[in-house]
């Protein structure tokens, strides 16, 4: 079911529950598509004196030119970015596009302190190789090695077309990749608690 609110009935609706939220997060889709939206729903939260404590956080891909961050950054307090692929073909087969801006995304919300977290998607054969969890390791050092890199298992639910038939990625398979990059010394490394 749809439901289209502006930002002052959300911001209503955070008014209401405001004793049970400590933050709001928007994702979608993707989020940023909707950049003046969040830009506006944001200033409203942060301007209203019951709410203006609550964080503002972003769930997205990345698919952001600097300009626009500059737009958003000042009323976001933290992003949880996914990086689909780092090997460019393979990101391009995975989503459709490069993966250029997600990467310099990264840079500029870590440069910002407002990376909270960088989320790599483990699918077997595809992102959970050697190569894959080579060049993750190496770009979360190249950004400063304190990161919070959030490892996540291919599961099919929601999933269509041909990615129907590709493995699910086991528990085993997450653990030993965040082993990996623990061993080269990311030690912040979020792995699923249930894998359905």
């Amino acid at each position: 079911m749809v439901r289209h609110y502006g930002v002052e009935q959300l911001v209503e609706i955070a008014r209401r529950h405001r004793p049970f939220l400590s933050g709001i997060t928007v994702s979608g889709g993707e989020a940023t598509l909707q950049l003046k939206f969040i830009i506006a729903l944001f200033e409203a939260i942060k301007a209203d004196p019951e709410l203006a404590g609550l964080t503002c956080f972003i769930d997205t891909n990345g698919h952001l030119g600097a300009h626009s961050w500059g737009r958003l950054l000042p009323v976001t307090d933290g992003v949880m970015l996914d990086i689909k692929a780092f090997h460019l073909p393979l990101h391009r087969e995975l989503t459709g596009r490069d993966n250029v801006k997600s990467l310099r995304s990264a840079e500029i919300l870590y440069a910002a302190g407002k990376l909270y977290e960088l989320r790599f998607l483990m699918i077997p054969g595809k992102t959970g190789c050697e190569a894959e969890l080579d060049s993750l390791i190496n770009f979360v050092r190249r950004l400063g090695g304190d990161v919070r890199v959030k490892l996540n298992a291919f599961q099919h639910h929601g999933v269509r077309g041909k990615a129907l038939e590709w493995t699910k990625m086991s528990e085993a398979g997450v653990e030993a990749a965040a082993y990996r990059l623990r061993a080269a010394g990311i030690n912040n490394v979020i792995t699923p608690t249930v894998y359905l």
